[in-house]
């Protein structure tokens, strides 16, 4: 059955596991779902050149925005996560990565599907930009981007893509 109704860009819920994501998840403003893509294979046949199908999927950054908290505390909790893996901890480099999920929303709230985003780690935490002479002082955002090991679709209509 088609669906008339659009999709709107403002449903969309992202979670981030663990309790010490919680004000990450609250403060997050926008996020954009990567391209993914496969790699072609060129291939050469009588003199002429064509191009097949790959069997290697690649995955772009998955970046978010997030406003940074008052004390600073969901800035700082991506810092360390990124300072662990850059330095090393005694947790194994794998303990590092995280399940994250996307849910995109109907215009009811509901779930239409989970995009799961598996073993995922910071890459870059963007820069906060601080301004004494502001007038009319802005909330403080800045985004992180991710890379995961793959990722996978979920909806309602399919139980799993």
């Amino acid at each position: 059955m088609l669906n008339y109704n659009h999709a709107r860009e403002t449903n969309y819920k992202l979670i981030l596991p663990g309790k010490e994501f919680e004000g990450i998840n609250y403060f997050i403003t926008t996020c954009e779902l990567p391209s993914t893509s496969i790699v072609p294979i060129d291939a050469y046949y009588q003199g002429a050149q064509c191009s097949v199908p790959g069997n290697t999927m690649t995955y772009d950054d998955f970046s978010f925005t997030f406003m940074v908290d008052e004390d600073y505390s969901n800035y700082f909790l991506i810092y360390d996560w990124l300072y662990q893996i850059a330095h090393g901890t005694n947790k194994s480099p794998l303990d590092l990565y995280k399940d994250l999920s996307l849910h995109i929303l109907t215009n009811n709230k509901t779930e239409s599907a989970i995009i799961a985003f598996e073993g995922a780690y910071p890459t870059s935490l963007g820069s906060l930009s601080f301004n004494s002479q502001s007038t009319s002082p802005q909330d403080l955002s800045t985004t992180c981007s991710i890379k995961y090991q793959k990722s996978t679709l979920k909806t309602r209509r399919i139980h799993e893509i």
